[in-house]
């Protein structure tokens, strides 16, 4: 029986790096001058530059600072869901104009895309598993503040598993945007091609990471 040898952290910072850079590819080119694929276009690009910073913050050992970038990629995958799939379009004007009350809670905002999407609850499963604890990492919570010591030392500890986590979800998340952003824009070829090159990730990614 074979067993497949564990990633090295290195490996899975450049595979992500890899899906981030082909989902840049594929989606690259003009879109209608549509305020509704303008948006989703924006939150691909937001996605993809907070992406880059967190892989470039963990291979220079700045953490903290990665790990509170994670729930600005996962609000923007969840904002462009319901931009893509419940937004009316006065919703999408009250955006445009940056009209305080343009969203609903995210709470309102995650049952309305399980209910669009007919994900049976997928994706409010998914925001309550992570939402505390990216909350608290984004906005220096006891969990971020944790990390900061290493026994009675002032020194960052950032456990393997949740840096690979990290990584790997947010890597996830951009691949899922430019899916999301591909079939809006009916560019068929190109959602097929991110969606293979997601699920080779999530293949490689999912064996146990080694020390690097």
């Amino acid at each position: 029986m074979c067993y497949r040898q564990p990633m090295r952290l290195a490996t899975l910072l450049d595979r992500a790096d890899a899906l981030s850079a082909e989902v840049s590819r594929e989606l690259d080119g003009t879109y209608p001058n549509d305020d509704r694929i303008k948006l989703l276009v924006a939150y691909v690009d937001v996605a993809l530059e907070h992406h880059a910073a967190i892989t470039l913050l963990v291979r220079n050992n700045r953490c903290g600072s990665a790990f509170a970038l994670v729930r600005v990629v996962f609000d923007a995958l969840y904002r462009a869901l319901w931009v893509r799939g419940c937004a009316t379009s006065a919703d999408i004007a009250n955006i445009v104009a940056d009209t305080t009350a343009a969203f609903p809670n995210m709470n309102a905002l995650t049952g309305a895309v399980d209910q669009a999407y007919g994900t049976d609850g997928f994706f409010a499963i998914v925001k309550q598993s992570g939402w505390t604890a990216m909350n608290d990492y984004t906005h220096s919570g006891l969990r971020q503040l944790g990390r900061r010591f290493k026994g009675t030392n002032v020194e960052p500890t950032y456990e393997q598993g949740a840096i690979r986590e990290a990584v790997r979800n947010t890597a996830v998340f951009v691949a899922l945007l430019g899916i999301l952003l591909a079939k809006t824009a009916q560019r068929a070829a190109e959602s097929t091609h991110i969606e293979s090159a997601l699920s080779s990730f999530i293949d490689d990614s999912s064996t146990p990471i080694a020390s690097s």
